[in-house]
């Protein structure tokens, strides 16, 4: 039977569908005319096939289903594409699509009808539900963007790295990150127009080096208890952990292990004795450099002995005759300039360590 046949897409919903909280369906709301070959509008029911196509002709199908029971009424019918077979989200991946109509036993419909756009799909308010895509150009964001959760997502740009731009201003730095899979990740905030590394964090808890001018409120240091300075030592030496050191006068502005009492070249004390690393180090690279930490004010440990009598908490400390160890310093006359600073644990006989707040007098 041959039927006169007019067809009309008056609506288009389709979008991926997903599990998340905003599932979109996959369908094309489609509605057609039928009438006879006298053009009589036709009420029956029957079988009616859609195919979409990339192309105005040939057979490369992107899509089709059969819709085995329409309803036409007055001429008039409605059916939603894809309630038999699901419209993916790839079905429109290409830049044209056309759909083609088949009417029971007949021969599809010639021309093909082009499928466009719906007026305001031109412009997206918002996308819910999407499963993946590719944005070609720049993707402008005037709030925030979210990508997935912290543990698993990132934003990934050009060979495994990942990149932010931090800040709108041309003179601004480019937050770059090396791929955590990666033996040493770092962070590095690079100056956007010569790409000049300004600063860098190697690893999670691991070292930063900033280049410029550092400025904050409060800053909290917990990684050690001693301000420290690393300062070259005579003839290379490496020096005990805790170890008094003294000014080389041989040697200017070297350090080495102390061997008198009361020597008022004394300088400070080797950091990292008794598990205390230093809090903070002083250092300008090319030239005050050195080879080891040397403690100059707060708590550190320090070797010690009791030559000169048991050390109590509060106890002035001084050089001693052993090398490198510290003793309780008696004699007010030689004191003055000889202080490494004042006792906060005890030491009844012989060596070992004994916690100083280091204050050289």
């Amino acid at each position: 039977m041959k039927f006169s046949k007019v067809f009309s897409i008056i609506g288009v919903v389709l979008c991926v569908c997903s599990s998340g909280i905003a599932s979109v369906p996959q369908l094309l709301n489609y509605q057609g005319r039928l009438a006879s070959g006298g053009g009589t509008p036709l009420d029956t029911t029957l079988s009616i096939t859609f195919t979409i196509y990339d192309a105005a002709s040939g057979r490369s199908v992107k899509w089709t289903e059969a819709q085995s029971s329409v309803v036409v009424a007055g001429g008039i019918f409605n059916v939603l594409l894809g309630s038999v077979n699901p419209i993916s989200d790839t079905v429109f991946s290409g830049d044209e699509r056309w759909l083609g109509v088949k009417v029971g036993s007949d021969p599809e419909t010639i021309p093909r009808s082009r499928l466009v756009s719906v007026g305001y799909s031109h412009r997206v308010g918002t996308v819910d539900g999407a499963a993946g895509g590719n944005i070609s150009g720049s993707l402008s964001v005037n709030d925030n963007l979210s990508v997935g959760s912290w543990e698993d997502h990132y934003i990934e740009i050009a060979d495994r790295r990942k990149r932010i731009r931090a800040t709108a201003d041309p003179d601004g730095a480019l937050i770059f990150y090396t791929h955590s899979a990666q033996a040493n990740p770092r962070w590095e905030f690079r100056n956007l127009n010569d790409e000049s590394v300004k600063a860098s964090i190697d690893g999670i808890d691991g070292n930063a080096w900033f280049d410029g001018t550092t400025s904050t409120d409060v800053l909290e240091i917990r990684g050690g208890s001693d301000l420290a300075e690393p300062f070259p030592v005579s003839n290379d030496e490496e020096l005990p952990a805790g170890g008094v050191v003294v000014i080389d006068e041989n040697n200017p502005g070297h350090l080495k292990l102390s061997t008198e009492p009361y020597d008022k070249r004394v300088a400070g004390v080797v950091s990292g004795a008794g598990g205390i690393k230093p809090g903070l180090t002083l250092k300008q690279e090319g030239f005050m450099e050195g080879n080891q930490n040397i403690a100059l004010a707060g708590r550190v440990y320090v070797l010690a002995i009791t030559e000169n009598g048991a050390i109590k908490s509060g106890d002035l400390l001084t050089t001693s005759s052993t090398p490198g160890h510290a003793m309780k310093a008696t004699d007010s006359s030689k004191s003055n300039g000889a202080i490494i600073g004042k006792a906060m644990t005890e030491l009844e006989q012989g060596q070992g360590i004994v916690l100083v707040l280091v204050n050289l007098q």
